[in-house]
């Protein structure tokens, strides 16, 4: 679970985003369903895990998407992170 063994790593860098998760695993069918729908919409993609940067005044604008997981000792994500936060600031 890269929440555990990647996020606390890039301290520095997470705290220029908030953080949204959407759990596709739910319980209840509609919001199971509702969710899953806004991911596709979303992503593109039902893969997981599946992480998304979108535009901080349009968050209906995808910046950039990172998808799987990285190693604990891997750089894609903290790469992909510093890239997308970049790009966020940039009209």
């Amino acid at each position: 679970m890269m929440e555990v063994s990647i996020f606390p790593k890039h301290e520095k860098l997470l705290k220029k985003i908030v953080e949204v998760r959407l759990h596709t695993d739910h319980t209840d069918e509609k919001l199971k369903t509702a969710f899953t729908a806004l991911q596709k919409k979303m992503a593109g993609k039902l893969a997981l895990p599946i992480y998304i940067l979108v535009h901080p005044d349009r968050p209906e604008a995808v910046i950039s998407k990172f998808e799987g997981a990285d190693p604990p000792s891997g750089s894609r994500f903290a790469k992909w992170l510093d890239d997308a936060v970049e790009s966020a600031g940039k009209p």
